[in-house]
């Protein structure tokens, strides 16, 4: 799961970095001003999208190490009240 999850990102980056080129070309392009903007508005929504998901995969991966130490804490906490209602 951690290496897909990189993965992802990797291929996410890439992805975004090709979209920043195609919007270069079409700023430079001398086609009418009105579809031009209107193909950079698509990019941006477009590479806002993959921002967004890139963030999102990121906090998962940062939140990895709180989930495990969560269920290392739970599965403590129920050896002890086991271990304790045992000894009563």
């Amino acid at each position: 799961m951690l290496g897909k999850t990189r993965r992802q990102i990797r291929d996410l980056k890439h992805e975004l970095e090709a979209l920043q080129w195609d919007m270069y070309e079409i700023q430079a392009s001398t086609a009418d001003p009105d579809m031009k903007s209107y193909h950079l508005g698509e990019l941006q929504c477009i590479q806002m999208a993959i921002e967004e998901e890139i963030e999102a995969l990121e906090h998962d991966l940062a939140m990895l190490p709180l989930k495990l130490m969560l269920g290392g804490f739970i599965l403590v906490s129920i050896g002890l009240f086991i271990y304790y209602s045992q000894k009563l």
